[in-house]
């Protein structure tokens, strides 16, 4: 249960989302902080709040099996009533049924550069209270400087016992104060895109039996969940976590199910309204490990359908918004890798041997974008490769080998190679020169990343005499601005403002070492080191957990990964470890109110991206292996 009060400026922030792949629907407690779609790239201009001068707390549950939630209102700690949300599953529309025994107060705010036009009249015949239409215009940015090619338009209607309505501007936009009496009241919120696509369907959702309409989305719902029948079985049922695990796998799998638009992109969290393929590989595994193999392949087919219009993909792509491409530093590398690894994932929990024939073209490019890259045998870092988005590893080693990077060329080379001569889709020239390629790349990494019986997570030797290119599109060194950045001369590369006024120095070589690297080798299954080698690397990990148990993602930072805990918990699941049991126990103890992992954590409280689909899946996966290998060693 989530506690959310009107009171606490504090609140500890979680966030869950429903969604049907058309409309989207981000709520902090009662509050709808974000709606948006269709499609699931488009922006957000809308939000919705219990007034800041009721003195309200909202108890907030989630329907098991659905993605509805009930909310339960409290004033003075007694029930004055409920409302409950849901999407419908044939409809891009949020429902709120509000039921009231006391009046309460509604603030709906949009942003100040978005059109509202009252639209009430039209509806007359139905007798709805109140009815506002809001119109972003094209170009409006979906996220950082992406811009929407069409207008996207919302309406919001309020049927039912609406007492009074007051609208005002302020530095929030357009504030349209809506207060409700006691009885039976509904919020709808539609969306379109166009303008007649959103008249026609507030029409359907105004037509549509409200009891009729929650049951179908049940059923929508339960339909998803029977794909998990039998999962049951696999873990010991007398285990004290049990519940909370079977719990944990309900709630991550609406996690992901509410945050799929239609095309197949999972989004990454309420941040960022695009599909990224680095965080839909941890959604996707899991995905698999659920059962939910239809989503699955759903993801393969949004990467194939955008492939076969462009030719490439990139760092993040639009969902259902075409021509849209988050581009970064590097994106030949990492994500390419990730993109071959989950089609033959897909191809070993299904024997769906026909979709991988399909979208071999795409992966054949994806291995040879990589093969571009390779210098001295090392691959570099994507330059929104996690440890250096979120700040743990300097901007500075993109151009150094990577480690992971390298090692998930590996991983995806003898897949894709073994494939190829498996089905001789390859003359035999070309086929013996890429497996050249593929074993000196593997024979060279020891030498390359492993140093005194530890693994570098970088390697500056790649980048020594290597010409750097005079642009890159990506993150400014000096502003951390994003856009085009220039090399100043001195491989330091800024934004044009930055390169008149903040002159940066070439930065001193400093080799790194993360645990999150080499814990990667155990959730990738690399077969690079010896057994003794894993447990080597994994015991130096114990030990600094055990000083303080703490699990940073390096040494002197407060930083941990959001899936670090479920890496470490891998791999001593994989080693057998007796550490393992405690660190299941943590991995679960840091779930948020609703059941979800945070993007990363600092000093141990969530920050970042809250609800996130990559770190849950990688983190999840973790705990249903450990739980699995409890049950056969019982």
């Amino acid at each position: 249960m989530r506690i959310w009060n009107s009171m606490n400026r504090n609140d500890e922030g979680a966030i869950h989302c429903l969604g049907n792949g058309e409309l989207a629907v981000y709520e902090q407690g009662p509050n709808i902080i974000q709606v948006f779609g269709p499609p699931y790239s488009s922006p957000s201009f809308m939000k919705l709040m219990i007034d800041e001068t009721e003195e309200i707390e909202v108890h907030s549950i989630r329907e098991k099996g659905t993605a509805i939630w009930r909310h339960i209102l409290l004033r003075h700690h007694q029930p004055i009533g409920e409302m409950v949300d849901s999407v419908d599953c044939v409809n891009p529309c949020l429902i709120r049924k509000i039921t009231l025994s006391e009046p309460l107060k509604f603030k709906l705010v949009t942003e100040s550069m978005i059109k509202v036009v009252n639209h009430s009249c039209r509806y007359s015949e139905s007798a709805p209270t109140f009815a506002l239409l809001a119109f972003a215009k094209a170009g409006s940015f979906i996220y950082g400087n992406y811009p929407t090619r069409h207008e996207r338009v919302q309406q919001v209607v309020a049927t039912g016992c609406l007492d009074h309505m007051d609208q005002r501007e302020s530095e929030e936009g357009h504030v349209h104060e809506l207060r409700f009496k006691p009885g039976e009241s509904c919020i709808y919120i539609i969306g379109g895109p166009t303008y007649p696509e959103c008249v026609m369907n507030t029409d359907k959702a105004l037509k549509r039996d409200y009891a009729e309409m929650l049951s179908e989305t049940r059923e929508y719902w339960h339909n998803y969940g029977r794909q998990r029948i039998g999962l049951e079985g696999r873990f010991p049922e007398n285990d004290p976590f049990y519940p909370l695990l079977m719990q944990t796998i309900d709630d991550y799998a609406i996690l992901v199910k509410t945050q799929q638009g239609r095309e197949g992109g999972i989004l990454a969290g309420h941040n960022y309204h695009l599909g990224y393929i680095r965080d839909q590989y941890g959604a996707f595994r899991c995905l698999l490990k659920l059962g939910h193999d239809q989503e699955a392949k759903q993801v393969l087919e949004f990467y194939w359908n955008i492939w076969c219009r462009y030719g490439y993909l990139k760092n993040a792509q639009g969902i259902g918004q075409e021509g849209i491409f988050h581009v970064h530093e590097n994106d030949d590398v990492e994500i390419t890798a990730y993109l071959i690894i989950q089609s033959f994932d897909y191809l070993n929990s299904t024997g769906d041997a026909a979709l991988l024939q399909e979208i071999f073209p795409m992966l054949e490019w994806a291995w040879h974008a990589q093969c571009r890259h390779l210098v001295r045998h090392m691959l570099p870092f994507n330059g929104d490769e996690t440890y250096i988005a979120c700040g743990v590893l300097p901007r500075n080693v993109i151009d150094d080998g990577s480690a992971e990077a390298t090692m998930l060329f590996i991983q995806a080379g003898s897949m894709l190679l073994e494939w190829i001569a498996g089905h001789k889709l390859w003359e035999n020239p070309k086929l013996a020169e890429n497996k050249e390629i593929l074993r000196l790349t593997r024979e060279n990494y020891r030498s390359n990343f492993w140093k005194d019986g530890k693994l570098m997570t970088n390697n500056p030797d790649r980048k020594s005499g290597l010409e750097l290119p005079g642009f890159r599109h990506g993150v400014c060194e000096g502003c951390t601005g994003f856009g085009w950045t220039q090399n100043n001369g001195k491989d330091r590369y800024v934004c044009p403002s930055c390169l008149a006024s903040q002159p940066l120095e070439r930065s001193a070589d400093t080799i790194h070492y993360l645990q999150s690297v080499s814990l990667m080798h155990f959730y990738m299954n690399a077969s690079i080191f010896s057994e003794s080698e894993l447990s080597a690397m994994l015991e130096e990990v114990v030990v600094q957990y055990k000083q303080d148990g703490k699990l940073p993602s390096k040494p002197d930072s407060t930083t941990t990964l959001g899936y670090d805990y479920g890496l470490f918990l891998y791999a001593l699941t994989k080693m057998q470890h007796p550490l393992a049991r405690e660190v299941f126990e943590k991995t679960l103890s840091i779930l948020d109110p609703v059941g979800a992992w945070a993007e990363y954590y600092v000093n141990g409280q969530p920050q970042g991206t809250r609800y996130r689909p990559w770190e849950g899946g990688m983190n999840l996966e973790a705990a249903m292996a450990y739980m699995s290998g409890t049950r056969r060693n019982g």
